[in-house]
């Protein structure tokens, strides 16, 4: 029995043995995997700060831009602004200048001395038929 005792202690120390040599080589692996990973992390991101500066670029034109159109829209809009008070002000002066013709002396006169051309007209006309 103790032969067999001596024996399973010997596959038994083989067996952790070869376990440890596996173990080894797996984290070596794991290692050499992790080593890889980072050194694509690091080229990533040696790629990614051109990118990102260049973005960073970009935004600040943009924002430009932008502030740049909303001056220009607020400049339109009170260039629409001042055009439509000059168009409601030719507007009034116009109906002001109507107003003021047709309440005048003189087109009074007209009004009158056209209805009596009318009225002349009418009489010779009636007189003719006759």
């Amino acid at each position: 029995m103790e032969v067999l005792l001596d024996i399973l202690t010997a596959l038994l120390i083989l067996s952790v043995s070869a376990l440890c040599v596996y173990l080894i080589f797996f984290l070596k692996r794991t290692t050499q995997t992790l080593e890889k990973l980072q050194d694509d992390i690091h080229r990533l991101a040696d790629k990614a700060d051109p990118v990102l500066s260049k973005l960073d670029s970009v935004s600040d034109n943009i924002s430009f831009v932008v502030d740049e159109l909303k001056e220009h829209v607020l400049a339109i809009g009170d260039v629409l602004h001042q055009a439509k008070d000059k168009a409601e002000s030719l507007l009034n002066i116009d109906k002001k200048i109507k107003t003021s013709l047709e309440n005048s002396p003189i087109a009074d006169l007209y009004r009158r001395l056209n209805g009596v051309s009318k009225g002349v007209s009418a009489f010779w006309n009636t007189y003719k038929r006759k």
